[in-house]
């Protein structure tokens, strides 16, 4: 196994993402749409449907073992390390640091102009219109954002890759399904360094429960991203006492929908339930979209049959979360069109696009059948996370 496809495991490890999101550096954002009690990515069109998910800014050293003919090189490297914002050319000799098109921040949904993150509409919306990035056009806003949020909020205070043989039984099989495990086991940072995203604040998920109860009544759970508020900046994100302040970016919600009242978020797992302090949401026909990191460059996956699970410390409100899994699939089709979308000179120091697909492809096999044919076509997903209390005091900057 060579270091490039250590590589490729560690920008799939910032999945984070749900992981995966676009603060400096991105954080994890999950992307949908709600269609009348289900979360899809059908017609989305806006900037935040390509932002609630998993931007986590990846190692500037992720392209750092290419050779000057595109394979791998396990001598080549930048001495020192090169930092956030570059990345390691090893096409010359001897390799250097070379800056990413504004610094690697821009999200999947941005290009990069003058040294500048734009959208599809060249960032020239009013305070009061949203881009329709479908159509390349400023779209008036109709809905309205929210200016409250509460109560039994939680923050998600860790998430890891859960180990192969954890996760949900996506197949019915009585067996965990967990593709994605195996990264873990190919490259043993990549919890570390999806534990330190969490732990210092770049990556912030909120879960926004909406009529919460814990004696098995339905409710609903949005799930928003944000940041640490600058009030309480040294405030400890991971603790389960400390309940941090935090603020939400505007792109966790649909700002598109075009009927009065509130906006709602892009992602909302429907009908969860609390019985006996185990707690259940999603299922078949959730679905949402996440941009993770691949060597610097964003790719957004749509995730389906989602599930959200684990055990709250009470049945009176909810304080904190236990043993939590988020679970789901990730289609091939999906994961191979993620990767053409991709502009090719951004993938030049990697390889063309299909070396990138054998790459994943030899990692992360299909183990699950989506459509019928008894033919697996999805890679089965798997992350542990915890919560605890949270406050939001409004929206990001």
């Amino acid at each position: 196994m060579n270091r490039t496809i250590f590589h490729v495991a560690a920008a799939l490890a910032a999945v984070c993402a749900l992981s995966a999101c676009e603060a400096e550096p991105a954080p994890p954002t999950p992307v949908a749409t709600n269609d009348g009690g289900n979360t899809d990515t059908a017609g989305t069109s806006t900037d935040a449907k390509d932002a609630v998910s998993g931007d986590v800014v990846g190692d500037a050293t992720d392209s750092s073992d290419i050779s000057k003919d595109g394979t791998a090189d396990v001598t080549a490297t930048c001495k020192p390390v090169c930092a956030k914002g570059t990345t390691c050319n090893t096409k010359v000799s001897p390799p250097v640091c070379e800056a990413l098109p504004c610094g690697g921040l821009c999200k999947a949904s941005e290009s990069c102009k003058a040294e500048k993150c734009v959208d599809a509409c060249d960032s020239l919306c009013k305070p009061d219109e949203q881009c329709d990035v479908a159509n390349k056009k400023c779209v008036k806003q109709i809905c309205d954002f929210p200016k409250a949020w509460g109560p039994n909020l939680q923050k998600m205070s860790k998430l890891a890759i859960a180990a192969t043989d954890k996760g949900c039984d996506l197949d019915d099989d009585g067996k965990p399904n967990n593709v994605l495990g195996k990264i873990v086991s190919l490259y043993k940072e990549a919890n570390t360094k999806l534990a330190e995203t969490v732990a210092d604040g770049t990556v912030v998920l909120i879960l926004e429960p909406k009529g919460f109860k814990a004696d098995g009544s339905k409710f609903d759970i949005n799930l928003l991203i944000g940041d640490v508020d600058e009030t309480n900046a040294k405030c400890d994100v991971t603790s389960e006492t400390a309940n941090c302040k935090y603020t939400i970016t505007k792109l966790s919600y649909d700002g598109l929908t075009q009927t009065p009242g509130m906006c709602p978020a892009l992602v909302t797992f429907k009908d969860a339930t609390i019985k006996s302090t185990v707690l259940a949401a999603g299922g078949e026909k959730q679905k949402f979209a996440l941009n993770i990191p691949l060597a610097g460059i964003n790719l957004k996956l749509t995730i389906s049959q989602a599930r959200l699970n684990g055990k709250v410390a009470n049945d009176k409100e909810w304080v904190t979360t236990k043993t939590g899994q988020v679970c789901g699939v990730i289609g091939k089709k999906d994961l191979e069109a993620a990767i053409d979308a991709v502009p090719p000179e951004l993938l030049a120091q990697i390889g063309d696009k299909e070396t990138v697909k054998g790459l994943v492809n030899s990692i992360l096999k299909p183990d699950i059948d989506t459509d019928d044919d008894d033919k697996p076509d999805a890679i089965s997903v798997a992350l542990d996370f915890e919560t605890v209390k949270a406050q939001v005091t409004g929206f990001s900057k």
